[in-house]
């Protein structure tokens, strides 16, 4: 009876572990060397807003985002905002989306800071937006206690 407590409970503790590497570890590391990366210039060509529908009804959003900028004479294409939204493909967040596409509209300028050994990515907001890494980590941190409280009490 002990064994199906401890594989239940590192089964449980799997999937936010997952969520955790690919939607706050892995941005949090490419917002954190994306801080080096050097500045260009870059002309937003296309932002708006994607709405889809979740199972259950309800509106998801999500930034269409396309900017073009230069590198050694050669052009290139972005689509990047950051490295959180890129981990999140939709959300429920329509004021944060909207503001968005407010602050860079089709036909402005703005900086993007490529990456110096691969200058076909690019981002155009390298700073971490804490606020979100948080609310994920601390969604994500319930269900790890759950499965340490399964390892340690289950039956």
């Amino acid at each position: 009876m002990g064994v199906r407590r401890y594989i239940f409970g590192f089964l449980f503790a799997a999937v936010p572990l997952v969520i955790l590497w690919l939607v706050v570890i892995q941005p949090l590391i490419q917002t954190m060397e994306a801080q080096d990366w050097p500045a260009v210039t870059c002309i937003i060509v296309q932002n708006d807003m994607k709405v889809e529908y979740g199972s259950e009804g309800d509106e998801l959003y999500s930034l269409e985002l396309r900017y073009e900028y230069e590198h050694n004479n050669i052009k290139y294409q972005g689509n990047r905002y950051d490295f959180i939204e890129a981990a999140i493909s939709a959300s429920s967040d329509y004021e944060s989306i909207e503001a968005i596409i407010e602050e860079y509209p089709p036909g402005s300028q703005s900086m993007c800071f490529l990456d110096p050994l691969n200058p076909q990515e690019a981002v155009l907001n390298p700073e971490i937006r804490w606020g979100k890494f948080l609310i994920i980590t601390a969604f994500c941190s319930v269900f790890l206690v759950v499965a340490a409280l399964i390892i340690k009490f289950g039956k």
